[in-house]
């Protein structure tokens, strides 16, 4: 409630998403993603159509797009005590510590009311899981089927990157599995990732079979371009970061419970059981292996971490015996407590400077009127604005004849110096970013 309600869509993952959205809502085209109206080849489409349902039930708005990573991120505590079950059927208090674990963590306070594609991702990466461990242990086909069903739902939210959260412990099963069950040998295990690879593929079908027909050049970028080419990229492709990005970043993933003596006492403690516990050595080779993996891939950012975070979760919760129950959930109320209050200091202090309603209101009222922004469009007044036509995206050296070819067109600059904007009129302007940034709307000076 307190980040759906009290903080705005952030620039520039949130505002673009939702300008997607909009934009599939306003065509009701469910098959071509574009993005200020030229085609999306950066992500696939299950987000924005699962938007465009809370929007045919509640209306268009913000907080209605939000209920979609909201209930997936109550999904994936429902999930992550589903799995613990599974891993340690014999320790109850592992799974309610589990529970507890997740909720105070930094990562989910963080990300589990974004509008981004991760909570939804880690749902299937956890239904997957689930189907994969029930396989193992029964060798049912329709347990395959589920894994593959996760699978392909998973590649509809975020791409195939989904085979390497979930589809990779099972690859490497005979490392965690220590006494396979004489009903699944290796090769049973390798039937059932060919048949949930197979099945995966059926979902996706659905979108991609209308979309090749119409647009093979679109299959081009999103499945090459996009996928491949984050893999093999050079620094010079999206997010490109150092081999060691994600070391910290995984120590924050810990937060706050890296903080506990419990904790270390319990990695001290952990070496002596890996060898004989099946559920320690897969969460290892779940997390571990997807770690460095995506530590060798050119494109990182921090929230490709988490759908590890329900694994990291109840790995803590094995380690972190020692500590009781009472103790967890005080500190649970207190990081709540902190989340909340955080967001209501920053609705007055910083979320302001990144609210683009303003300036999205303002170019609402004239929507005749052609759009330049400057520069680099990421959305941030299609949704709000409710915006039926292209923004330009221009630079301020190219802006005047932009002007001369729309005379009568309003422009959205970002500045620092009022010189910059000195030979335009400055119809409204906001505080942006910082103390002394500005964004603005303006018109050519008559």
């Amino acid at each position: 409630m307190a980040s759906v309600l009290i903080r705005p869509a952030l620039p520039i993952d949130e505002t673009r998403y939702l300008g997607v959205a909009w934009e599939m809502w306003l065509k009701g085209d469910w098959i071509h993603l574009t993005n200020n109206y030229v085609p999306y080849h950066h992500k696939p489409p299950l987000l924005f159509w699962l938007m465009n349902i809370a929007w045919s039930i509640f209306g268009v708005s913000r907080w209605a797009a939000a209920l979609v990573p909201v209930l997936s991120s109550i999904a994936v505590v429902f999930l992550t005590q589903k799995l613990s079950k599974k891993l340690f059927p014999d320790n109850k208090e592992i799974t309610q510590r589990a529970q507890l674990l997740l909720l105070g963590s930094v990562p989910f306070l963080i990300y589990g009311s974004l509008i981004m594609f991760d909570m939804l991702t880690t749902v299937f990466v956890l239904g997957a899981l689930l189907f994969l461990i029930e396989y193992i242990e029964n060798r049912k086909i329709s347990a395959a089927a589920g894994y593959g069903l996760c699978l392909g739902f998973g590649v509809l939210t975020k791409g195939p990157v989904i085979y390497i959260y979930a589809l990779l412990p099972a690859l490497l099963g005979v490392y965690w599995i220590k006494k396979q069950p004489k009903q699944l040998r290796q090769p049973s295990l390798i039937i059932g990732c060919a048949i949930a690879v197979v099945v995966s593929a059926l979902p996706v079908l659905v979108w991609l079979a209308p979309l090749a027909s119409a647009d093979p050049q679109f299959l081009y970028w999103l499945i090459w371009k996009q996928s491949a080419g984050r893999v093999v990229g050079d620094f010079n492709a999206a997010h490109g970061r150092p081999l060691y990005f994600y070391v910290p970043i995984l120590l924050l993933f810990f937060s706050p419970w890296i903080l506990f003596p419990s904790f270390w006492r319990g990695i001290r403690k952990c070496k002596n059981e890996i060898r004989e516990n099946n559920a320690l050595r897969f969460l290892l080779i779940w997390i571990g292996g997807a770690f460095i993996v995506f530590s060798l891939i050119s494109g990182k950012q921090p929230h490709y971490l988490v759908p590890l975070l329900p694994g990291l979760i109840i790995l803590t919760a094995s380690l972190m015996k020692d500590i009781s129950q009472a103790v967890l959930k005080r500190t649970v109320y207190a990081m709540l407590a902190l989340f909340i209050i955080s967001h209501a200091v920053a609705s007055k202090v910083y979320l302001p400077l990144y609210d683009w309603r303003p300036v999205a209101e303002y170019v609402a009222q004239y929507p005749e009127k052609d759009i330049a922004f400057v520069r680099s469009y990421h959305g941030e007044v299609g949704f709000y604005g409710r915006l039926q036509k292209p923004v330009t995206d221009t630079t301020l050296e190219d802006l005047p004849q932009w002007f001369k070819d729309h005379p009568d067109g309003l422009a959205i600059i970002r500045y620092k110096h009022p010189d910059l904007v000195k030979d335009y009129e400055t119809l409204m302007s906001v505080e942006y970013r910082k103390k002394h940034r500005y964004a603005g709307v303006f018109k050519r000076k008559t």
